[in-house]
């Protein structure tokens, strides 16, 4: 038992000393650099400007149905604050995604990635995830304007 103990006391320090650190750090700095790498590949970052102008569509929508006196007031709100808040914090988001991955990821992991993804099966798949990538969204937005009709639906008859 005292060994186990020794043993768990010598590897915190290991980990929580200055080198164990600073490899750590240089191992996360290059997993960081590598996501930046494997997400332009993909091209996966511009796809939420359609979704967020989506998004606030259907809030839109949905004060309409039951204010639409406002509407003058609510196409300004959204056009000043919302819309441009909503932008803005996209790089916070981003930067918040590139840390998960860089968490998530091994170095192996992400090199295979990108060495996948300069193929040309990589950019097939790139091209082809494009297109399910959209479609999804189309249906999601189907879906949502759907939802949100029932429950305005729902939510008059009660």
């Amino acid at each position: 038992m005292r060994n186990v103990s020794i043993n768990i006391i010598f590897t915190m320090i290991l980990l929580l000393s200055p080198n164990g650190w600073a490899q750590q750090s240089a191992d996360y700095q290059e997993r960081r650099a590598l996501v930046n790498e494997l997400i332009e590949l993909e091209g996966s970052r511009p796809n939420l400007e359609p979704i967020i102008d989506q998004m606030l569509q259907q809030m839109r929508a949905a004060i309409l149905a039951k204010s639409p006196q406002r509407e003058a007031e609510i196409d300004s709100l959204i056009a000043s604050k919302l819309r441009p808040t909503m932008m803005n914090s996209l790089p916070a988001f981003y930067a918040e995604v590139d840390r998960i991955h860089a968490e998530v990821y091994t170095l192996e992991d992400l090199r295979a990635s990108i060495a996948f993804l300069r193929t040309d099966a990589g950019k097939i798949f790139i091209d082809r995830q494009r297109r399910v990538s959209a479609k999804m969204q189309e249906a999601a937005g189907v879906w949502s304007h759907n939802f949100m009709g029932n429950l305005l639906k729902s939510l008059e008859q009660k």
